[in-house]
């Protein structure tokens, strides 16, 4: 047996390190559910925020065709028939057929072609881009043109309108004559009784 010297401490032999506690695992797995959680939340998220952007992508409008002319305002028009008159001024009130339909979505919403008369409009009663392109036509001559939101009805339509929102409008439209012109219309009506009738005139989409 060995023997101590007296007034000497012997120092105990280190024991073994303390094992990872019950709170440290929990405290672990609860890091690693909310990291789980957080992931699964901006998957959600991002997926919706995918499906708007398709939504929007499928009910948002299609760009006017590349036909025709651009003018600087935004409308193109394409000429059918050239006229053999004299072009329409924002002074008249042409005697117009018109037909329209919403581009990119389908037939003909309104039509007044087959009506026995066409409609006096004066352009000054009808959106700016169906007057603007009045002016580019001849008595006489038909053409198409498309008519941008901004130049039409906007993101605000009437309710009940054909056509929604930030559409593009396509009218094909003939001009039949001009009301008033030498004091008497194409069909022989008086100039005064052709005003009276371009104010109860029904405006293109309305």
């Amino acid at each position: 047996m060995m023997s101590t010297s007296p007034g000497k401490q012997m120092t105990p032999e280190p024991g073994p390190a303390p094992s990872a506690g019950p709170q440290k695992l929990l405290m672990a797995g609860v890091v690693i559910i909310l990291a789980t959680i957080g992931v699964v939340v901006w998957l959600i998220a991002t997926d919706a925020g995918s499906d708007g952007n398709r939504n929007e992508a499928a009910t948002a409008s299609p760009a006017a065709p590349n036909r025709g002319r651009l003018l600087p305002s935004g409308l193109r028009i394409e000429t059918i028939r050239e006229g053999t008159g004299r072009p329409v001024t924002r002074a008249d009130i042409p005697l117009v057929r018109y037909e329209l339909r919403v581009y990119g979505r389908g037939g003909v919403v309104e039509s007044n072609f087959d009506d026995p008369q066409a409609v006096p409009m004066p352009l000054d009663g009808v959106v700016p881009g169906f007057a603007e392109a009045l002016t580019h036509i001849r008595v006489g001559g038909e053409s198409r043109f498309w008519v941008p939101p901004h130049l039409g009805y906007g993101a605000e339509p009437r309710p009940g309108a054909p056509f929604g929102p930030n559409d593009i409008l396509e009218f094909r439209v003939r001009i039949d004559g001009i009301a008033g012109g030498g004091g008497t219309t194409p069909g022989g009506g008086n100039a005064s009784n052709t005003a009276n009738a371009a104010a109860a005139a029904p405006v293109p989409g309305q």
